[in-house]
């Protein structure tokens, strides 16, 4: 999921989530106007975004797991801006969990997660705010998770390549049977 939040630092937790769910020139943000009035330019795209402008209006990735897993997160944050005074971008677990914690201005930082265990539905907060300020905030960021449950090769997301402006809804049993069927060698060699 895309949106926005508060990150209450003292307790490491993200509050008040709201998904972005306007679509313009590649970028999910808040409202038809950028700035928002209330947000500022809070915003997401394929290659990172813009904070708002406090901590009550953090930018949020939310990466949700469906099974119980083990993950791994490593990645890059940037800003390229002389002007201004940079971000931050934390992980956030369930509980309070500050993951990792990355301050960048005018240049790159790596960011790694060890690897955490996560229950079903449970997610990662990837939370990027505004520092000391919110004047020239855009940033650039490229994750991957990788998920292990069990046995079998892990399940990889990665941000740049899995960005979607708009969620595709899932398909059902009955939809998910018959995309197998037609993509069984059966099917390949009708005449």
């Amino acid at each position: 999921n895309y949106g926005f939040g508060e990150l209450v630092e003292s307790e490491g937790v993200v509050r008040n989530f709201q998904p972005l769910q306007t679509v313009r020139e590649g970028r999910l943000q808040h409202g038809e106007q950028l700035p928002d009035p209330q947000l500022g330019y809070v915003f997401l795209n394929k290659s990172g975004g813009h904070t708002g402008n406090s901590l009550q209006h953090c930018a949020i990735r939310r990466w949700r797991t469906e099974r119980d897993c083990r993950v791994l997160v490593h990645g890059v944050i940037s800003h390229a801006n002389e002007q201004g005074d940079g971000i931050r971008m934390r992980v956030v677990a369930p509980g309070g969990k500050v993951l990792a914690d990355v301050s960048v201005h005018n240049g790159t930082q790596p960011l790694a997660v060890p690897a955490i265990e996560l229950r079903a539905g449970e997610w990662l907060d990837f939370v990027a705010d505004c520092a000391g300020g919110p004047s020239h905030d855009t940033f650039g960021s490229r994750f991957v998770v990788s998920q292990s449950m069990g046995t079998g090769a892990p399940r990889v997301w990665k941000s740049e390549d899995d960005f979607r402006e708009v969620a595709a809804p899932r398909q059902d049993a009955w939809a998910q049977l018959a995309h197998t069927l037609l993509m069984t060698n059966e099917f390949c060699f009708v005449d």
